[in-house]
């Protein structure tokens, strides 16, 4: 079977025995395209190499790329795909051309510190003042390193919390330090 195209030109389905019909737009995504005139992407794929239809939209301009670069390391893959107005696998598939990486660890810009055991409470903040004099850290009565103890150790005392919240503003800690900032 053979039809019209839109140019005039007759064409075929490319041996798959169906025409490409009138109403074609090559300008459609593919799934759209495959669902309004029920074939597959592939389909799609072959009447629109048959058309010589050069899809643009996948064409990144300097501007899109130096966006991109900028975007990537600090947004989600989600973001910069709407920012940019693309898809996400068109996104990922950029950033490997170019080489891009995610930023990880310490140099990712958008990431809370991470805070390992108990919650920073105002003893816990103490306790990290005093680790630049000794190693200080949660302990039971004995002095064993225990993280859910009610005793912390400094070097090889074993204080209280009150004592060690007493030695760290001995030491220079504040616990009102944030007041005077704001």
């Amino acid at each position: 079977m053979r039809s019209l195209t839109r140019s005039g030109v007759e064409m075929d389905a490319g041996g798959e025995g169906m025409t490409i019909p009138a109403d074609f737009n090559p300008a459609l995504t593919m799934k759209q395209s495959a669902k309004i005139h029920g074939v597959s992407p592939t389909a799609i794929f072959k009447w629109r190499k048959k058309l010589g239809y050069v899809a643009r939209d996948d064409l990144w301009t300097d501007d899109d790329i130096r966006r991109l670069k900028s975007l990537y390391s600090g947004s989600s893959l989600n973001d910069i795909a709407a920012a940019l107005g693309r898809s996400v696998s068109a996104v990922k598939s950029k950033a490997v051309s170019l080489g891009l990486r995610r930023a990880t660890g310490q140099f990712a810009p958008d990431r809370a510190p991470k805070i390992s055991g108990r919650v920073q409470g105002v003893a816990d903040m103490a306790a990290q003042h005093l680790r630049r004099d000794a190693p200080t850290f949660r302990c039971d009565a004995n002095g064993k390193a225990n993280p859910k103890g009610k005793f912390w150790r400094f070097g090889n005392i074993t204080l209280t919390e009150d004592d060690m919240l007493a030695k760290a503003e001995r030491k220079g800690w504040s616990a009102d330090a944030w007041r005077e900032i704001a």
